[in-house]
């Protein structure tokens, strides 16, 4: 729980001052002794208001579910004051859209911004979702858990999961869907995507209690042979 044609003026130009703003650019032109105002929308207003928010499903909403949802609402959505930039600078919003939860009646550990997030009960209502891209695991157990996942990697959503037994149990077969769901075909020849697929699968929070070491040894140690 602990756990985003500026106005070029060229042409004999006394004196120009731009002041920008979040939301629009002022710029003040004094030209033989005549001075216009002209208003215009920011570029980064721009592309924020054209940037589609990542949009997740969240399977589970105990005490996990609760600290994922706190996190990524405040901190990324609609309640976030963060500086979450895509590289041209503009906002990009991560809104839980969903929340899947055998008992909707029941209290819960967190505040549901039910504005945003809609409460389910049938993990197909966001595994069938095409405005969802992202599911994230947090239920536990193997058997549903493990259905929701390949099914979601079979629709070409990526998931992330921090459910240990899932791994330890079915980590090759759930390799296997995602390999074939990223397999893209080049002339007659088959080729497995890889890590340059669009669908992937995270499960860092499901190793040592969160500790990032799975990040460190795909991208600190590939130079290294790693036996065990």
């Amino acid at each position: 729980k602990h756990c985003f044609s500026f106005l070029r003026v060229t042409h004999k130009l006394e004196r120009s001052i731009a002041r920008v703003t979040n939301e629009k650019i002022i710029v003040q032109i004094t030209f033989k002794n005549t001075t216009k105002h002209l208003t215009m929308v920011s570029t980064s207003s721009i592309l924020q208001s054209s940037i589609r928010p990542l949009r997740i499903g969240m399977i589970g909403a105990g005490t996990v579910g609760g600290g994922v949802y706190e996190i990524i609402m405040n901190r990324l959505g609609s309640r976030s004051a963060g500086n979450n930039t895509t590289a041209s600078g503009a906002k990009k919003q991560v809104v839980i859209t969903k929340i899947c939860v055998r008992d909707p009646t029941k209290p819960r550990d967190f505040q549901n911004d039910k504005r945003s997030t809609e409460i389910v009960t049938d993990i197909n209502s966001i595994v069938n979702d095409k405005d969802i891209d992202l599911v994230v695991e947090v239920m536990g157990g193997t058997s549903l858990a493990k259905s929701a996942v390949l099914e979601s990697l079979k629709q070409g959503k990526s998931v992330v999961t921090a459910n240990k037994a899932l791994i330890a149990e079915n980590l090759e077969e759930i390799v296997g869907v995602l390999n074939q769901v990223n397999e893209r075909v080049v002339g007659k020849e088959a080729v497995t995507a890889g890590d340059g697929g669009n669908v992937k699968f995270a499960y860092e929070a499901s190793v040592c209690g969160g500790i990032p070491v799975i990040q460190v040894l795909q991208s600190c140690y590939t130079g290294d042979i790693i036996n065990e």
